[in-house]
């Protein structure tokens, strides 16, 4: 069965846009109009048009066959749902694509809302019972109103069962994190765990990660990891990296202390030390799931307590 991740999409709900950088465009949601009959696909693509579900758009893919969608499902993980017909190559091909969807592509948070244009073939009772289906609708009986309805009911279930998905996946890292976490004993193999988990997990990229003793009476902040285009600050004192703005800012971060949010510098603190991981991206919480991350950091404070006493 193939891997689930159609999870990867939910990073999109997180946006925040701050007012004084351009508004970033929303990623479509991609629906997929499967249906051997043209006309179907025009009048669907009529009744949708300009269709806005949870502050984004809806794209439109088509496929005119079984064979078609398949091959279009293989390639796109994070359609949100499927339009699908019953009755196509076969009887059955409509059935069988669920089959596939479900089974042997592990598609399990996509949405299918099923549609035919022979009811007899099909009994809605039967496949309800039988399929993991969103809808089902007479193609002759469907009004513009009961398709956008049944379509937004569907996108929203999908959000909801892959945020679901994405953290059960994020927290069963987590717990991988912790355990693979007890044999540090080095405050730097320590940084550096902690900047894979950063990438492994939440898909982040750290640039540089400072160390800030705090025990210690005038020690000073420590470049303990760096990626590979700033491996020469590795192991220099930030008082070392001068006329270079992100020496700049990285001292701005630490003259702050913790009164305004960095969006792009990720803390991780302890009474004895301060940690701050610069990444590339610029607003972190957009890649992350509030609740497993706050599991993340608090479980990685915690650990990096016993393994560094």
């Amino acid at each position: 069965m193939a891997m689930e991740n159609q999870e990867e999409d939910v990073v999109t709900f997180l946006d925040e846009v701050n007012e004084h950088v351009d508004m970033p465009v929303a990623i479509p949601w991609r629906i997929l109009v499967v249906d051997d009959d043209g006309e179907v696909h025009q009048a669907t693509r009529f009744a949708l048009e300009g269709l806005v579900v949870l502050d984004r758009p809806i794209t439109l893919i088509h496929a005119y066959s079984a064979a078609e969608a398949e091959s279009l499902l293989r390639q796109m993980p994070d359609i949100a749902a499927v339009l699908l017909d019953v009755v196509m190559e076969s009887d059955d091909s409509g059935l069988c694509l669920i089959d596939l969807i479900r089974d042997t592509l592990g598609y399990h948070c996509m949405r299918i809302i099923l549609r035919t244009g022979q009811p007899g073939s099909a009994p809605e009772s039967a496949l309800v019972s039988r399929y993991d289906i969103h809808d089902y609708m007479l193609k002759m009986d469907v009004s513009r109103e009961r398709l956008v309805t049944s379509l937004t009911t569907a996108v929203r279930t999908y959000q909801q069962l892959a945020k679901t998905a994405l953290m059960k996946r994020q927290l069963s890292h987590v717990v991988s994190a912790v355990s693979n976490s007890l044999s540090l004993r080095e405050p730097e193999a320590f940084v550096r765990f902690y900047m894979q988990q950063l990438t492994d997990i939440y898909q982040l990229s750290p640039i540089i990660a400072l160390w800030q003793p705090l025990a210690e009476d005038n020690a000073l902040p420590i470049i303990m990891a760096t990626d590979h285009a700033h491996q020469a600050w590795q192991g220099k004192t930030l008082s070392e990296i001068v006329d270079h703005p992100l020496g700049d800012y990285l001292r701005e971060v630490i003259a702050d202390q913790g009164k305004h949010i960095f969006s792009d510098v990720i803390p991780l603190e302890t009474k004895d030390w301060s940690l701050f991981v610069l990444i590339n991206e610029d607003d972190y919480s957009r890649f992350v799931l509030t609740d497993s991350w706050q599991i993340f950091q608090s479980l990685m404070a915690i650990c990096a307590k016993h393994a560094l006493h």
